[in-house]
């Protein structure tokens, strides 16, 4: 199923609030807000809508299903804006100290008024302070990895349709003064969440239509010595024979590159209706075959044609490689912590390539 990106909204900004008895002597990180009490499921809440200082958007805010994973995740990354701010802050003053969240039944009303199905989310607990966030990253400063299970039974009462999530940020100037932020995106609950139960007897392990994939990994390969790999003999190619590689792999200032010399071409898996580096799906079965196999059809590829790619290390993606010849191959770094550092700007790794049944 193809994810959606659905209308967005970003309602807000960092609205002044009582700074009393947030400042104490001494111990500065006594300072900050206590978080919001969870709201009850379908009571009524609201959000202040107002723009006195408002959040300078880096990604777009978006929501995305993932079929493959049956999970919803968000998207967007955030500065505070002091622009509109009639007192003057070093941005570098500006903080994040703190993040709740709430689903909103239907749509938040243009007043904030809204009906509250409590906090249904998982995201990371990352600790506070940061300067930026990010409502989609996995790992870093300020990322909140936020997810939503529509599976999940507190959504029954409501069905499907449209929520929105609401993402409370709290930010501190030099730790003194105190505002909020708050964040609106809304969602799709899908209507499959809504269809009747199937009989039990009619579940059970999907059964393979294709055999299953090869496997195997290439070690040692390197942006000197050894810079390309035959994808089809899963081999290693040393320097001078580089002109029959498959793939070749070059660096500049740490930045892992490859290309095709004898005409392959590539295009992304994606990540969020298949799978990535580390989560791979013989190990993780969630293709509902069950088998410790990996087949054609878990890796989904991103409608695009590339001659090249620069950055190999770039998030966890992988890779579709598709021959002249016509035959495709899945390749990848074997795990995100794969890539050593060698003398003279030399990087060594080692590549997961799936292929052809043998």
């Amino acid at each position: 199923m193809d994810f959606k990106n659905i209308r967005k909204y970003l309602f807000g900004s960092l609205i002044a609030v009582s700074a009393f008895g947030l400042v104490a002597c001494g111990d500065d990180s006594s300072s900050g807000s206590e978080p919001p009490e969870e709201n009850e499921i379908g009571s009524s809440a609201s959000v202040s809508l107002g723009a006195d200082v408002s959040l300078k958007v880096i990604t777009e805010p978006s929501s995305r299903y993932s079929n493959m994973h049956k999970t919803i995740t968000f998207s967007g990354a955030y500065q505070a804006d002091i622009s509109a701010d009639t007192t003057v802050f070093e941005v570098g003053s500006i903080m994040f100290s703190a993040a709740s969240y709430d689903i909103a039944i239907g749509e938040v009303g243009a007043d904030g008024n809204y009906v509250s199905l409590g906090d249904l989310t998982t995201h990371n607990e990352n600790p506070f302070p940061h300067t930026m966030v990010d409502l989609g990253g996995k790992e870093g400063s300020g990322a909140l990895n936020i997810v939503v299970d529509p599976a999940d039974p507190r959504f029954n009462e409501s069905g499907c349709g449209q929520y929105t999530l609401i993402v409370k940020l709290t930010a501190q100037y030099d730790n003194t003064e105190t505002r909020e932020s708050t964040i609106l995106v809304p969602f799709e609950r899908p209507e499959e969440y809504c269809k009747a139960d199937e009989p039990e007897s009619s579940a059970g392990v999907e059964t393979p239509t294709e055999p299953p994939l090869s496997i195997c990994v290439i070690e040692g390969v390197s942006t000197d010595a050894f810079p390309g790999i035959k994808l089809s003999t899963c081999e290693k190619v040393a320097l001078a024979d580089i002109a029959t590689a498959d793939v070749v792999f070059t660096q500049s200032k740490g930045i892992i590159s490859f290309s095709s010399p004898i005409g392959f071409t590539f295009a992304r898996i994606d990540e969020e209706r298949s799978y990535s580096v580390g989560y791979w799906p013989e190990v993780n079965n969630n293709n509902g075959k069950g088998d410790g196999n990996a087949y054609p059809d878990d890796f989904q590829a991103m409608n695009e044609t590339l001659t090249e790619y620069n950055d190999l290390q770039e998030g966890y993606v992988i890779f579709a490689a598709n021959a002249p010849t016509g035959e495709r191959y899945i390749f990848g770094a074997e795990s995100g912590r794969t890539f050593k550092e060698l003398n003279n700007n030399d990087f060594s790794f080692n590549i997961k390539v799936y292929g052809p049944a043998k």
